[in-house]
């Protein structure tokens, strides 16, 4: 059975949201402009004071997408 979900991202997926980053930039064939960091994309989510905020489609406990 398939469980799927939205739910606020977390630190732990921060991973997996970089890879979903290059993944899109690499479709758009434009791969060298995916400059995010884990670093940076920890202080834009997850500072006291967040630049943006993220929330993650999973299916499964599997992160498949994102929207930021």
């Amino acid at each position: 059975m398939i469980t799927p979900g939205i739910r606020y991202a977390n630190r732990a997926d921060i991973p997996q949201i970089l890879q979903l980053i290059k993944d899109l930039a690499e479709y758009e064939r434009a791969p060298h402009e995916a400059v995010a960091t884990t670093e940076a994309i920890e202080k834009s989510l997850f500072s006291p004071i967040p630049a943006a905020f993220c929330h993650v489609a999973e299916v499964d406990g599997r992160v498949i997408g994102i929207s930021i």
